[in-house]
This record gives structure tokens, sequence and C-alpha cells, in this order.
């Protein structure tokens, strides 16, 4: 089971891979970019984006964001 969830988070993230993501940094602050990349620290998948290694649990959104407001 433990390598089926390992391909899970391994094809999870390789798809990431070109995709506008919303990130919550260990400060956080959101951060937005283009993950350019996966890397593997703890023997878990990251993503990277801005030159950064996030794990994936870190991001908040994929795709574009828009801002709306609701006006009076």
């Amino acid at each position: 089971m433990n390598t089926n969830m390992q391909n899970v988070l391994d094809n999870s993230a390789t798809s990431l891979i070109g995709q506008n993501v919303t990130l919550l940094d260990s400060s956080g602050n959101m951060v937005q970019g283009t993950v350019s990349g996966i890397v593997y620290y703890a023997n878990t998948p990251a993503v990277q984006v801005n030159g950064q290694n996030y794990p994936l649990s870190d991001i908040q959104n994929v795709g574009n964001v828009t801002s709306t407001t609701t006006g009076s």
C-alpha cells in the first residue's frame, strides 16, 4: 500500500509542472508562481516555484486566480 500511495503522490506532483499555483509559505505569506520542477526530500515530492521548494501540502490553489470584489 505504501508503494501505491507513493505512486499517487508522484503522479500528482508531475502533473503540476507548468501549472500556476498559489502557495502558503512557512511564514504564512501567499506565493504565486509556475511550477518549474519536482524535487524530493524526506522521500516526499515537492514542487519548485520561483526557485524555492515547497511541499505539496503548501499548495492552496492550482490555476489562474482572479480576485473578485463585490460592490454596493
